[in-house]
């Protein structure tokens, strides 16, 4: 609400009725922000006759008065270019930031009726950058930052929705596009740092925060290489909303940026199936093959493949997994049998080697109680890394139902596990 004296001595009050203003933004991984505004500005001019002179929130130099009485009045006829026209002339004498503010505030809602952008935000800025303190100053500035930022400028656009969010702006989304904006200037951590503060608020307050920021985040952070970074915020997008998808690019990214051993790809695949979240047949295709060539688990490289149809994953073998098929289904029967041998062995061998290799054939054939007494007798004899073990022993209690064991197991893993067994805890504290 903004007042001035008219010409006879009165309060004059122009109201400035702005539409709801809603920021929407798209959704997945790659999403892109986008600010929408309803443009329509509509004055009213109030006389309160009521009140005395003294009520005016500031005073006008007589130098500028005609002018801003003409702008007023050529306003209420809906005579636009008129307006611009006492604006301009008004703008040389103008002195405080009140006058100034005034000055802006007609000529953006002069050109705004006369579709002049260029005109509508100069006047904008003009009223932001006046120095003068009301609540309209926000709005301005957050139909500045708007059409800066759909202008590519989203350095200045920044600095609108700054000043918006200073004069007291409420709009929900804003921190979520002045973090946007500095993404797109490739200032991640500045970025990050911004929906760090927001995804904290919301945690405080109980709210969920919403999936694109939360995506936006991840993406930046993976576009920018900032791996811990990546993974924080990919683990807050499963956490709030556990998606087959959302597993899967946590699961993939995490694959595809980190160098893991065939232990580590195993461990990796057995959390994506667990979590239902392949995507394609290559993917169940190389989890068979590192289970079959580079563990020695037919059973588990057998599991992988019959699930994967089972589920509708692999509709058709191609020739290499038709092979690996095949020759998974003729080592696991002989493999199976030999198990039992396997055990008695493992009692009386010096270290836990022989142990440790039967519980993971155990755990490829589904059979998690016997590979968990067996990953324990691993354990007390030695000569395994406990890290190892515990990982063995976590998986199976945490696919056998048993959480209670599961996660003071996965928790206990150290060294290149470790990120994956965080993975796995994360998975059982979403349980149902």
């Amino acid at each position: 609400m903004i007042l001035f004296l008219n010409d006879r001595g009165v309060s004059e009050v122009l109201i400035l009725d702005m539409e709801s203003h809603m920021i929407r933004t798209t959704k997945r991984l790659c999403a892109t922000a986008a600010l929408v505004l309803i443009s329509t500005v509509a004055t009213t001019a109030v006389y309160a006759k009521d009140k005395p002179a003294a009520a005016a929130a500031e005073t006008i130099n007589e130098k500028i008065r005609p002018f801003l009485l003409a702008a007023q009045e050529a306003s209420g006829k809906k005579d636009f270019a008129a307006v611009l026209v006492q604006v301009d002339k008004a703008e040389p004498v103008a002195v405080s930031p009140y006058e100034k503010f005034l000055i802006g505030q007609f000529r953006a809602i002069a050109a705004q009726n006369l579709k002049d952008t260029p005109n509508m935000v100069r006047g904008l800025d003009e009223a932001v950058d006046s120095g003068y303190s009301t609540p309209s100053v926000a709005t301005f500035a957050l139909i500045s930052g708007q059409t800066a930022y759909t202008d590519g400028n989203y350095t200045k656009a920044i600095d609108r929705f700054t000043k918006a969010q200073a004069a007291g702006s409420t709009e929900p989304s804003l921190p979520s596009f002045i973090a946007d904006c500095y993404f797109k200037l490739k200032r991640v951590p500045e970025g990050l740092a911004i929906v760090d503060k927001s995804y904290l608020d919301d945690q405080a307050a109980k709210r969920v925060t919403p999936q694109d920021e939360l995506a936006r985040a991840a993406q930046a952070a993976l576009d920018a290489k900032m791996p811990k970074d990546e993974i924080i915020w990919l683990s807050r997008l499963v956490s709030n909303y556990p998606t087959p998808t959302n597993w899967h690019d946590l699961l993939a990214i995490y694959r595809d940026a980190h160098p893991l051993s065939p232990q580590g790809i195993l461990d990796l695949y057995r959390l994506m199936k667990a979590t239902s979240s392949f995507k394609s047949p290559s993917e169940v295709e190389e989890y068979a093959i590192t289970a079959l060539d580079k563990r020695g688990l037919p059973g588990e490289a057998k599991a992988a493949m019959d699930d994967a149809i089972a589920a509708g994953i692999i509709t058709k073998l191609s020739t290499s997994m038709n092979e690996i098929k095949n020759v998974a289904n003729a080592k696991s029967g002989p493999d199976h049998a030999s198990l039992a041998a396997s055990e008695k062995q493992a009692a009386t061998a010096a270290n836990g080697r022989v142990a440790k290799g039967t519980a993971d054939a155990y755990f490829g054939y589904k059979e998690y109680a016997k590979a968990i007494d067996l990953y324990k007798l691993a354990q007390t004899k030695g000569g395994i890394e406990p890290r190892i073990t515990n990982m063995g022993l976590g998986e199976s209690y945490a696919l056998s139902g048993d959480k209670a064991d599961a996660i003071p197991a996965l928790k206990s893993v150290t060294g290149e596990s470790a990120d994956l067994a965080s993975f796995w805890v994360l998975w059982l504290n979403l349980a149902k």
